[in-house]
C-alpha cells in the first residue's frame, strides 16, 4: 500500500491529507508490531518454513 502511494505521487497524483493520515497510521502500526510473530509468507505455525531447504 505504501508503495502504491509513493508510485502515485511519482506519477504526479497529488497527495491528500487523508492519504498522509493513512500512511502515518500504517507506519505507526508497523513500528508497534514489527517484531511480533505472525503467519506471514515464510512462517508456518509461528516458525520459519524450511521446506524449501529440505532434500
Amino acid at each position: 500500500m505504501l508503495d502504491g502511494l509513493h508510485l502515485s505521487r511519482e506519477a504526479g497524483i497529488a497527495a491528500t491529507e487523508a492519504a498522509w493520515d493513512v500512511q502515518r497510521a500504517l507506519l505507526d502500526h508497523l513500528e508497534r508490531t514489527w517484531r511480533q510473530p505472525d503467519n506471514g509468507l515464510w512462517e508456518v505455525g509461528g516458525r520459519a518454513d524450511t521446506s524449501s531447504t529440505r532434500r
